[in-house]
């Protein structure tokens, strides 16, 4: 269980803030969990993150966690909530509804649920979209600045995209550039890149800094294409 509720903290970029908590409220077996007391107590203060405990005051951080309860651990982090989007009994089905796992009856079927299954729940999650959002949860992520654009893709994620149209350009120096576009948009690096036409000749992007409509780009001492 706290294993699952680390993965959540990751998730919505938590996992810092929830390490470093000091909190004096905690579930009545905290003080045997080492490591893990900090985590079982910014989960006590922190009711809304949907681990409430055992109704004996508990949090049992070892227990074993089955397919079923660990999908709704991925729901309630796309900020679906139990009792309200769905019922306990029919997690699954739900959870297939909106496409977190292919098949309910296969997680149901699982008599143990391993390491790979949680990865592979993972993965569901961060290519669903949360409650109220265009994008996948993976773009969230990007947006949020809890992974970049390079991770994501590099860990072999596609992340949602806009059109967005190019209203202003300006070279600020030899080795900057601001370019000012129809719309918010959130440029990285990996977005970006500048070549002669015509030529394979291209500037090396260093930064990219995102301002509302505006990106500046910072790159390589600019010299003249041949």
């Amino acid at each position: 269980r706290i294993q699952a509720f680390i993965i959540v903290l990751r998730l919505k970029g938590l996992y810092s803030e929830a390490a470093e908590y000091e909190g004096y409220d905690n579930f009545k077996d905290a003080s045997a969990a080492g490591w893990a007391e900090n985590y079982m107590a910014y989960a006590k203060s922190h009711p809304e993150l949907g681990w409430q405990g055992n109704p004996d005051g508990t949090f049992a951080p070892s227990a074993n966690i089955n397919g079923q309860a660990f999908s709704k651990v991925m729901l309630e982090t796309l900020g679906y909530k139990q009792d309200i989007d769905f019922e306990y009994a029919d997690t699954l089905k739900f959870a297939q509804s909106i496409g977190l796992v292919k098949k309910a009856d296969d997680i149901a079927k699982l008599s143990t649920f391993t390491v790979d299954d949680v990865a592979k729940g993972i993965y569901g999650a961060l290519n669903s979209k949360p409650k109220g959002s265009e994008n996948k949860m993976i773009t969230v992520m990007v947006d949020k600045n809890i992974i970049t654009s390079e991770q994501a893709v590099a860990a072999g994620f596609t992340l949602d995209t806009k059109d967005a149209k190019v209203v202003g350009f300006d070279a600020i120096s030899n080795n900057k550039i601001q370019v000012e576009f129809d719309r918010d948009i959130f440029l990285q690096k990996a977005d970006v890149e500048i070549t002669q036409v015509g030529s394979s000749s291209r500037l090396s992007v260093l930064s990219v800094e995102p301002q509302g409509k505006v990106a500046i780009i910072s790159t390589t001492e600019a010299k003249p294409f041949n």
